[in-house]
């Protein structure tokens, strides 16, 4: 080896000692705000939300996030009911577009984090590693305000903000790790098949790479687990919708799925022990229906008019109407608000923002009180019964009524009641109705105001059919 070499080799290495100085002093300005939260058992009767946020760079981790959704928590989800528990499954491939700016992208994805604290008080949370590191965002892309109420640390990727926010600074138990195996690798040819799977940034992503998985090795070494996969060459995965030619297929470790299902399942059963108790069976129609609001109203994409490609969050503009309707107390009219769109267009999501947005007014101030009814299509079994709908809105504004046996009945007890004008308020938020109701029967109770009071207000939702 000439000297010119052994020059060479000191001072590649001399970078690489640097770049962990470097990469070690960011990791110790966490560790040195270290806060630790500790689960709370609920053994409250009543259904309960349970969120679980899957964590991992996006381009690498399709097979898996696939296996995630359509296996093991499509189980765990019918586990969680028997237990009374709603399982909403964090997964932000679809809710973050690539045209968001950087500022958005990031205060999705801890915002996420901050609804897992709210409804568990510890995340759930799983995190997949393997040869990338993903997006390190720059000092002009993290917002003051963003590093101030997250306490950020610049120098970290995006996926390793998540693991310090929902795991790394509390020691959570709640938090899985699985880091897959890289020997798969070695079975791709294609250089360009390859580099879907590795950082282009080198040597940096490596080094940030091994002193991630040291890091969580050692602060969670019982709940870090490895598993292997395969390459299926000359196949692909139709799982991204931001790319027609697919993503490299994996074979998977049978593995994977029982070690993330057995951890959730124990982790779980801890917090949410089962409670025996008779609940009625409209309360609990109520709670499956909250969930399932809760569910659908995170985050809101709507179309930009300029490109129906490109995706922006929100729907301001539709929020703010049906607010409105809300808000106006000077219109007597009766006349409902609808919601009319193709399936597929993100009206139960509206729905869900907007009957959620009242109910939180509502809370925040009471000057003017008012009852909130909602009720989602398909939410539950047998929601598609206009008379179980109309026997849920009686016990929400009757509580102790008895309900008469005929549809044509209760039709008339809900009129009654809702022109008792002791009753106060009402808005009544109905999605997917057309599947309650044939056309015609829509038509008519739409043209004929059929539900019309001064105090009452509903928005329905229906598909784009109603003339």
């Amino acid at each position: 080896m000439s000297s010119g070499d052994v020059e060479g080799e000191e001072q590649d290495g001399g970078k690489i000692r640097k770049l962990k100085e470097e990469i070690n002093d960011v990791w110790n300005k966490i560790a040195m705000r270290e806060e630790k939260i500790k689960p709370e058992v609920d053994d409250r009767p009543g259904w309960k939300t349970v969120r679980i946020f899957v964590s991992s760079t996006f381009k690498d981790f399709h097979q898996e996030r696939e296996e995630l959704v359509k296996k093991v928590f499509a189980e765990l989800r019918g586990w969680c009911e028997l237990r009374q528990l709603y399982l909403i499954d964090c997964d932000l491939r679809w809710g973050v577009p690539k045209e968001t700016t950087s500022e958005v992208t990031l205060k999705t994805c801890l915002e996420e984090i901050d609804r897992c604290y709210d409804d568990n008080k510890v995340p759930y949370f799983v995190n997949m590693t393997c040869k990338r590191i993903g997006w390190i965002p720059l000092a002009d892309e993290l917002p003051p305000n963003l590093m101030k109420n997250y306490r950020l640390v610049f120098g970290l990727s995006v996926t390793e903000m998540e693991i310090v926010h929902a795991a790394y600074r509390i020691e959570n138990p709640n938090a899985l790790f699985l880091i897959r195996d890289d020997s798969f690798l070695n079975e791709i040819e294609d250089e360009d098949i390859r580099k879907e799977f590795i950082d282009e940034v080198q040597p940096r992503a490596d080094t940030k790479l091994n002193i991630l998985k040291d890091k969580i090795t050692s602060r969670f070494s019982e709940r870090v687990f490895t598993y292997k996969c395969k390459y299926v060459p000359g196949e692909r995965l139709y799982s991204d919708y931001m790319t027609k030619k697919g993503r490299p297929k994996l074979e998977l470790d049978d593995n994977f799925s029982k070690i993330v299902l057995d951890f959730f399942k124990e982790r779980i059963a801890e917090q949410y022990p089962v409670v025996k108790t008779e609940i009625d069976e409209y309360l609990d129609a109520t709670f499956h229906h909250k969930a399932f609001m809760n569910s659908r109203c995170g985050i809101i994409l709507g179309v930009n008019k300029k490109s129906q490609r490109d995706l922006i969050i929100g729907r301001e503009s539709i929020l703010k109407e049906i607010n409105d309707y809300v808000e106006n107390e000077k219109d007597t009219s009766g006349s409902p608000k609808l919601i009319i769109g193709e399936a597929g267009a993100g009206k139960s999501s509206i729905m869900a923002k907007a009957a959620s947005n009242v109910l939180q007014a509502m809370e925040e101030r009471a000057a003017q009180p008012c009852k909130v009814f909602f009720h989602f299509v398909g939410a539950v079994p047998n929601s598609t019964s206009l008379l179980e709908i109309l026997r849920r809105l009686l016990r929400e504004i009757k509580p102790n009524s008895d309900f008469p046996e005929t549809l044509e009945d209760t039709v008339q007890l809900v009129r009654s009641e809702l022109a008792n004008c002791h009753l106060g308020r009402v808005v009544i938020f109905i999605d997917a109705l057309n599947q309650a109701l044939t056309q015609r029967i829509i038509t008519q109770r739409i043209k004929t105001r059929a539900l019309s009071s001064d105090a009452l207000l509903y928005i329905l939702c229906l598909r784009q059919f109603v003339s």
